[in-house]
């Protein structure tokens, strides 16, 4: 059975299987015209000046038959899906294939006939529900085969129109669907739909008031209040507006008490006034008008609480009233950090979504190195990048990415200090690869830890000398603005003799103000007894999920917290709803959340037991590794931390390898080689045995092409991770294993000058029982280096002889070149 699939993708399969792609998007769309029309013959005038108006009419008759040759030479046995004659073509309503878009359609009609049936028996015989199964069965099976938006990487004028109408189609049927699932009390069901509602339409009301409706219905009272908050933020980020009277009454409703509230309602903060950075936001304005002269980057600096994010935040938000687009992303302070996390995060942007659908297939595969789900059709995991040509290939297709959204845009970075060192070579290129990009990177850094990054120290020299950079420095507030700012939250001015105190004990940072006068305007002298005091006002639940945060050490998702905090259902919405009202978590991305601010991390994680704190890393770990494999891959040095810091090394030698394979995907090569030795320092604290040398010849062997790839084979920590193969494998006796690596290690002695070094081992290996190849051309290049040009020719000509299948196809080419050439200098 032929399978083709235009709705969300565009694949061809047969029995299962993909056949070959039809490499012209013209042939693509030429085929879902005519299966939008199936049964009803096109003539080819039409269909020649839809697809090429711009052509003349013979021109474009002359493409019309090469699209429809190439659409022909893909389809199986093509008369059976299509009729074509001398004036029209068309698509066979009986065509031996499942086509989604028809699927969709045929049973949209059903469904649709089934809902106007049960409307004229409503009034006689609504105990029947025959009618209404129909309805449930074909709807679902409509919404089964809407894979997606039609041909999403199209945009002619009557593919935006089919794609507008099978759009609204699906909204509507997913609207009839809910309403029926809702009345037969199937909710559970009916939620699900509405959400799927919710992200075809994320900007009408009408669906969020639908689910959470539902959601209040089966007792998820806190579930629906989050929908409600998730329709605000999406409309004030994407429109600039605020929720409906409707939306604003039913979160009203919702918000009301069924009983008495508790003695003790934790109290809501006013978000702090932006005081005495005039100045600072005027820059930024400034820099946004200049967007279109090229891309920039703005790294605002200052000690911890001087109120960096709270002002690059700003712009942000300005930014986003108008409609311009806002990327956000973070680094987090890790001993393991993940490789190009923040551009990843970027990527994820709902907003650019569209700009990389449209990307060339080239592109989107390098993205889909990073963020495998972007990648369209890919399937398998990316081969590691081993050359500096595929890196530079995989950082262009992540900027083009970028850049593809073809308007001004900010790109917001939060703590650039703790940067790895891929994302920020990345940076360097994004903000060359394009000059006239109209791009702002606006970062945020803190000033005494810009010393422990040495990278990013020389790549803020590195843009500071080609005009690239502004550093915009921010210092604590006045006395007056201090006051100012204690004015504003406090609701009235302090007294003289107050203010001076406040100012004293703060140091003028509005982060410590803000705490200070959060707890009821006393003003302890150290942060840390602030923000003691409002932790210890916690429930236990809600201290529970606020120290798993902290022990993640970065954002987390609710379905993270939901399974390693083993609360039920109730109890975790009642700590999260404590923990966001006391602003403790702050929402970091549409589906995760992050303690407010970094010091307060500290603070919550030292709070921890050495105990309770391996307990934590512990439930993490475990958690993370029950995740799906790809992200598992993904997420595989954040579990070896987790792990080693739930004191369970021995689990997490295998992440670190397999943190070690993520990493030389996407060519952080002194990531992999970090993991490697982490896992091996690990494994050295094991008891020797047989097993243990076994797992060290695997890291070990693992980690010469990272290493010969950052390095050379020059390096001499490349020889001396050879040298430790070959002792292992000859400990083990694997006698194989250890001729390959004396193969490696005589290219190593070559490539540094040692020439009688490497003539001798390659001599070793140089056995009448020995496989040529793994032998051959290391020694043929320095018996030629030492003149012994004959034993060199005798080498080469046993390989040409001997070598089998595999030997040729590794070495066949190159030792081909050197035998002619050792023949030619010995004639």
């Amino acid at each position: 059975m032929l399978e083709i699939r235009l709705l969300g993708e565009q694949r061809v399969l047969a029995a299962g299987k993909p056949v070959e792609t039809i490499h012209s998007s013209k042939a693509l769309g030429l085929l879902a015209y005519l299966a939008l029309h199936a049964g009803t013959p096109q003539p080819r005038q039409r269909l020649a000046g839809l697809f090429w108006p711009g052509s003349s009419e013979a021109q474009a008759r002359t493409n019309l038959r090469r699209e429809l040759h190439q659409l022909r030479a893909v389809l199986p046995d093509p008369d059976r899906c299509l009729a074509v004659d001398a004036n029209s073509l068309g698509w066979r309503e009986a065509a031996p294939c499942r086509l989604d878009l028809l699927a969709f359609r045929q049973a949209a009609d059903e469904a649709k006939d089934a809902e106007d049936a049960d409307t004229l028996l409503a009034a006689a015989q609504r105990a029947l529900d025959a009618y209404a199964d129909t309805l449930l069965a074909a709807a679902q099976r409509a919404l089964d085969a809407y894979g997606g938006d039609l041909l999403p990487a199209l945009y002619n004028d009557w593919v935006l129109e089919a794609r507008e109408r099978l759009h609204h189609r699906c909204v509507a049927l997913l609207d009839r669907l809910v309403a029926t699932l809702a009345e037969r009390d199937r909710l559970a069901e009916a939620i699900e739909h509405a959400r799927r509602r919710v992200e075809l339409e994320p900007l009408e009301e009408a669906g969020y008031r639908t689910l959470m409706r539902l959601q209040a219905r089966v007792g998820d009272r806190a579930m629906a209040l989050r929908t409600g908050q998730r329709c605000a933020d999406v409309l004030a980020r994407t429109l600039g507006v605020e929720p409906s009277a409707a939306t604003q009454a039913l979160r009203d409703e919702l918000s009301t008490p069924d009983e008495p509230p508790p003695a003790e309602t934790p109290a809501r903060h006013p978000a702090a006034p932006l005081i005495g950075r005039d100045a600072e936001q005027a820059a930024l304005e400034a820099a946004w008008k200049r967007v279109a002269q090229g891309p920039r980057l703005i790294a605002i600096a200052g000690e911890a609480g001087v109120g960096k994010t709270r002002l690059a935040t700003e712009l942000a938000q300005a930014l986003r009233r108008r409609g311009d687009p806002v990327l956000q992303a973070s680094c987090f302070p890790s001993r393991v950090r993940l490789a190009l996390a923040p551009v990843a995060e970027w990527l994820r942007s709902a907003a650019l979504r569209p700009a990389i659908e449209r990307l060339e297939s080239t592109w989107r595969g390098e993205v889909g190195r990073l963020v495998p789900e972007l990648a369209s059709g890919q399937t398998a995991s990316p081969a590691p990048l081993a050359d500096a040509w595929q890196r530079r290939q995989f950082f262009e297709g992540l900027a083009r990415a970028l850049l593809a959204i073809g308007r001004p845009t900010l790109l917001l970075l939060d703590d650039l200090q703790w940067c790895d060192r891929e994302t920020l070579t990345w940076l360097e290129v994004l903000l060359h690869l394009e000059p006239a990009a109209p791009l702002l990177l606006l970062t945020t850094l803190r000033s005494e830890e810009l010393d422990d990054n040495r990278e990013l120290v020389a790549c803020c020299r590195r843009l500071q000398a080609q005009g690239l950079l502004q550093r915009i420095e921010l210092t604590p507030l006045t006395a007056a603005q201090t006051a100012d700012l204690a004015a504003a939250l406090h609701g009235a001015p302090l007294d003289t003799a107050g203010a001076r105190r406040l100012h004293a004990r703060t140091g003028g940072f509005p982060l410590f103000v803000v705490e200070s006068l959060r707890e009821g305007g006393t003003i302890p002298s150290r942060i840390e007894a602030i923000l003691e005091q409002r932790l210890a006002r916690l429930d236990p639940a809600a201290e529970e999920l606020l120290g798993l945060t902290a022990a993640l050490g970065r954002d987390v998702s609710l379905e993270l917290l939901a399974a390693a905090s083993e609360l039920d259902e109730a109890s975790l919405q009642v700590a999260l709803d404590e923990l966001w009202q006391r602003r403790l978590l702050r929402e970091h991305s549409p589906s995760t959340y992050d303690i407010a601010h970094d010091l307060l991390r500290d603070t919550a994680y030292r709070r921890l037991t050495p105990p309770h704190r391996r307990l934590l890393h512990r439930r993490l770990a475990f958690t993370l590794e029950q995740q799906r494999t790809d992200q598992r891959l993904v997420v595989a040095g954040l579990i070896a931390e987790q792990f080693e810091a739930g004191g369970l090394p021995e689990r997490a030698l295998h992440h670190h390898a397999r943190a070690a394979e993520a990493a030389m995907a996407v060519f952080a090569l002194d990531d992999a080689i970090g993991h490697y030795d982490r896992a091996l320092d690990l494994l050295a604290a094991q008891p020797a045995s047989v097993t243990r040398d076994r797992q060290e010849l695997t890291l070990r062997e693992a980690q010469v092409p990272p290493l010969v790839s950052l390095l050379g084979y020059a390096a001499p920590r490349v020889g001396a991770a050879i040298e430790h193969s070959v002792a292992l494998c000859e400990r083990l006796g694997e006698t194989p294993e250890a001729a390959l690596g004396q193969a490696a290690l005589c290219w190593h002695c070559f490539v540094q000058g040692r020439m009688q070094e490497a003539a001798d081992l390659g001599q070793r290996l140089a056995s009448p029982t020995a496989p040529a190849g793994w032998y051959a051309q290391a020694l043929a290049l320095p018996l030629f280096a030492l003149g012994r040009h004959r034993e060199a020719l005798a080498c080469l000509e046993r390989l040409d002889r001997e070598a089998d299948a595999d030997d040729r196809s590794l070495f066949g080419f190159r030792a081909g070149v050197l035998l002619r050439g050792a023949r030619a200098h010995l004639h």
